[in-house]
């Protein structure tokens, strides 16, 4: 096994165990006693220590989180306060809604911001090319929870098109995947365009072309090949933004995914939850920066002969 992917596949271990244990820590830095939204206003004393100490409330900070970290190992996230239900539960059933939203935003930013972008490279300084780079600007400047509801009443109150909310076909992600999307897309334009121009003013480039190889081989064998590490940095690096904004996204279109669960679970001070779903959140950060790491060692070949690492 080459040593890059070693020493990245090592690096996952320690950060994983981090952060189970901030998870585990999270409970002591929150506002508010579990114990009192379980057992309510309504319960002397003693009863509440008898919950807590069912709970594990009452031991030291360093063995809840080795038990908690014993939990996860075995797969065991604990229960839900509010529902009674495991958290290992609530988090399978909502997280197949916030994958299919994730990916699918993912998707339709690459298809339709790579070749906007290389277009506009190839239109520099021409009327498609301000267009672009004019909408790309639009696209990073609208938040997504201003951009929901107003989707929603253009396309769904006034025209009638598409569902308000509810995840109740293929209809009803078109809108929470626009949303989604927009501001990723708006930055892969214009990293691809950047990245693309550049790459055509490379001495290769002209090289290529003196050789007789075709149009199409020089930009998209060469020229993409070359722009697409940059262009995946930056799709890697904007994950997290993407992340972030499909709990905002979820809960503007009443998308059952994990941020409706979170939201919901915060509001209610149902810290188990909460816990179950910074934990996916964080080892989907994570995963992202491996199976980055991973890519890179494929596209760079610098790394794969190890003069870069």
């Amino acid at each position: 096994m080459n040593f890059y992917i070693l020493k990245r596949i090592l690096y996952f271990i320690p950060m994983s165990f981090l952060v189970v244990s901030l998870s585990a820590a999270m409970i002591h830095f929150i506002p508010g006693d579990p114990v009192d939204q379980i057992a309510g206003d309504f319960i002397s004393e003693v009863e509440k220590n008898e919950i807590r100490k069912k709970l594990g409330l009452d031991k030291s900070l360093f063995h809840q989180i080795l038990h908690y970290c014993e939990g996860v190992v075995h797969g065991d996230f604990g229960q839900s306060l509010i529902m009674g239900r495991s958290v290992i539960d609530l988090l399978s059933e909502r997280a197949l809604p916030s994958l299919e939203l994730a990916v699918s935003a993912v998707f339709f930013s690459v298809v339709i911001s790579i070749p906007l972008g290389i277009l506009s490279a190839l239109q520099s300084g021409k009327l498609f090319d301000f267009l672009c780079l004019g909408s790309s600007l639009i696209g990073t400047s609208m938040p997504n929870f201003w951009l929901g509801p107003l989707l929603v009443l253009f396309f769904s109150v006034h025209l009638g098109w598409l569902p308000v909310s509810g995840r109740t076909g293929l209809s009803s992600i078109v809108l929470p995947v626009i949303t989604l999307s927009s501001s990723l897309s708006a930055v892969l334009i214009r990293v691809t365009r950047v990245n693309f121009l550049e790459q055509l003013h490379a001495d290769y480039v002209r090289t290529a072309r003196s050789k007789g190889l075709s149009e199409f081989k020089v930009l998209f064998k060469h020229t993409l090949k070359n722009s697409s590490i940059s262009i995946l940095t930056i799709l890697s690096s904007q994950f997290g933004t993407l992340i972030t904004g499909t709990i905002i996204t979820e809960k503007v279109f009443s998308w059952p995914g994990l941020g409706i669960l979170m939201t919901e679970a915060i509001e209610r001070r149902d810290y188990p939850v909460v816990q179950g779903c910074l934990l996916v959140f964080s080892f989907t950060f994570l995963l992202n920066s491996l199976l980055t790491d991973l890519l890179y060692f494929w596209l760079d070949p610098r790394i794969r002969t190890g003069k870069f690492s």
